[in-house]
């Protein structure tokens, strides 16, 4: 899965989602637990369009590893940008359970419960 992950990485750093998608979605088949694969994996879905595919990426690999920040936020983002304010919410709320000393992401959540 690691090779794998890195090819994928390596194309969604080029600029190639199309490509950088099999890849990482290989890695994550074949046992990836790498947060780094399934945000990398998310970002190229989104980059496609495919925005509830890369939410329900995030979601596995938050199962996967919940602790890891980078996928929390994203999985928030992407509710943002899909006007999913609720999920957004609940989404920012966990983060901040979580890891209460980022500021950025605590005045979001203030943002997002404004109805900004």
């Amino acid at each position: 899965p690691l090779v794998l992950a890195s090819l994928g990485r390596r194309l969604l750093r080029a600029n190639d989602a199309a490509g950088a998608i099999p890849k990482l979605a290989a890695a994550a088949e074949r046992g990836s637990r790498a947060a780094t694969t399934f945000e990398d994996w998310a970002e190229a879905l989104a980059r496609g369009g495919r925005m509830e595919e890369a939410v329900d990426v995030l979601r596995k690999g938050l199962a996967v590893a919940p602790y890891a920040p980078a996928l929390h936020k994203s999985l928030a983002l992407r509710y943002i940008k899909l006007e999913r304010y609720a999920d957004a919410r609940a989404a920012l709320e966990r983060y901040v359970e979580l890891f209460p000393e980022d500021d950025f992401v605590r005045r979001l959540l203030e943002q997002v419960s404004a109805g900004r």
